[in-house]
């Protein structure tokens, strides 16, 4: 019979300064724990936006197996909703999957960086959680799997001056960039936009009069901003607007719980009358729309699931010329037998 255990992230703290005979000295464990709950947390915020409930991930350990010293952590619950476990596994495996970048291809960190944690304070916050890692006197690994694996990711201490030099470039500068779609003009003399973000977020961005104009003729459209970002009480706002332009392009790694072979472009807009974000490439004949970003990614990610099912459950004299350039097209992006056990995975299937 299956395993009814659910999944947790393990956390292995090898010998070194702060390990001796399978002992651990507890402000260094405190700090790695605290490390790890505060990367999960930035991570959820950055891809969940105000749908992210901080206790329903709130993580706990019972015990301490040999080994180093081995830790078991997982939420209590894992959320409430249907996908709660999996929205758990999804955020620790981007962790998991930042810190295999970083120490493998440290040059290919930051673009990932930038496409896995689009919130510009979510970001600053993981950097400094990988930071701590780098900076432990005993590497630390983690896991996130039912059984107790025998290894896991881990920050090399040489990273630590790049990880610095990253936390510097995106925390000590203000400037950062962030897209959405411009909701609003306040101000007596139009001085501020606001701008409803891909993750959810409103933000207020303040920019100089001789910009109005591409301002009002941006209303309602997709735009990428540039500026100079500080912290208020309550939010964020860009307090300096250095660039504003139309979005018209969106390159994707990720569709969903897909990872893509290679990225595929998509042409984005976004309809005023319908309220809707949408995305779409015509090639592949995918077309994602919704009422937020992270529905229009939803409803990409079902065109894409009907498309695997299609060109996995039919053959091929049952598809159109058409329909077959489509397959091969998509072929190039997507593992099909891989997506199809996700498929069956995700919904029952055989």
């Amino acid at each position: 019979m299956p395993s009814q255990e659910k999944p947790k992230t393990w956390i292995i703290v090898r010998d070194g300064a702060t390990v001796k005979d399978n002992a651990i000295e507890a402000v260094a464990f405190a700090e790695a724990v605290s490390n790890m709950q505060r990367a999960i947390d930035n991570i959820g915020f950055s891809k969940l936006g105000k749908a992210y409930k901080k206790d329903e991930f709130r993580l706990y350990f019972k015990e301490i197996r040999e080994g180093s010293v081995i830790v078991p952590l997982f939420p209590i619950t894992y959320g409430t909703d249907l996908d709660g476990e999996k929205t758990f596994i999804d955020i620790t495996e981007c962790f998991e999957r930042l810190m295999n970048t970083l120490n493998d291809n440290p040059d290919l960190f930051p673009s990932q960086l930038e496409i896995e944690i689009e919130d510009p304070s979510a970001r600053i916050g993981l950097l400094k959680s990988l930071l701590s890692f780098a900076s432990s006197g005993s590497i630390i690994e983690m896991k996130t799997s039912v059984e107790q694996p025998d290894h896991g990711s881990f920050i090399p201490k040489h990273q630590k001056e790049y990880l610095e030099e990253l936390v510097f470039k995106y925390g000590g500068t203000g400037i950062v960039t962030i897209q959405g779609v411009i909701i609003g003009i306040r101000g007596d003399n139009l001085s501020y936009f606001i701008i409803n973000t891909t993750i959810g977020r409103n933000i207020n961005c303040y920019f100089k009069p001789e910009i109005e104009d591409q301002v009002k003729n941006l209303y309602k459209k997709w735009v990428r901003v540039t500026g100079n970002m500080i912290q208020t009480q309550k939010n964020y706002r860009i307090d300096s607007v250095e660039n504003l332009e139309q979005v018209t392009l969106e390159t994707l790694h990720k569709i969903g719980q897909y990872i893509l072979l290679k990225p595929i472009t998509f042409t984005v807009s976004y309809d005023n009358n319908d309220k809707q974000w949408c995305l779409f490439n015509n090639d592949l004949a995918l077309y994602g729309c919704g009422d937020n970003y992270k529905k229009a990614i939803k409803s990409l990610e079902e065109e894409i699931e009907g498309h695997i099912l299609s060109f996995s459950e039919y053959p091929d004299d049952m598809h159109s010329e058409g329909s077959l350039q489509i397959k091969q097209t998509l072929l190039q992006h997507l593992d099909f037998n891989e997506a199809k056990c996700l498929i069956d995975k995700r919904y029952g299937g055989a």
